[in-house]
């Protein structure tokens, strides 16, 4: 599932574009589940751990006003690694 978290303020003029995408993106005719939020919160941990794509839109500062910018983001290398014989009890 394709999962699409459009962050935004509705009552904040370019601060609603992600409001503005979730209206206009039918989502279920692109197989995506979209939803418009405020802010990302813990509570979409699960759904964003589920989904096997997540789309974030939201307006950002600077930048030409319209200009669309699609950033790559990666998983960073855990830090460590563990196993069972690593703990003390």
């Amino acid at each position: 599932m394709t999962l699409i978290l459009c962050f935004g303020n509705p009552l904040r003029g370019d601060e609603a574009v992600g409001w503005r995408v979730a209206e206009r993106l039918p989502g279920a005719e692109v197989g995506a589940r979209v939803v418009a939020c405020h802010a990302l919160v813990p509570e979409f941990a699960p759904a964003i751990a589920a989904a096997e794509v997540v789309i974030f839109v939201d307006a950002c500062a600077g930048g030409t006003p319209g200009e669309v910018g699609t950033p790559s983001v990666s998983m960073p290398e855990p830090a460590f690694t563990s196993s069972e014989s690593e703990w003390p009890w």
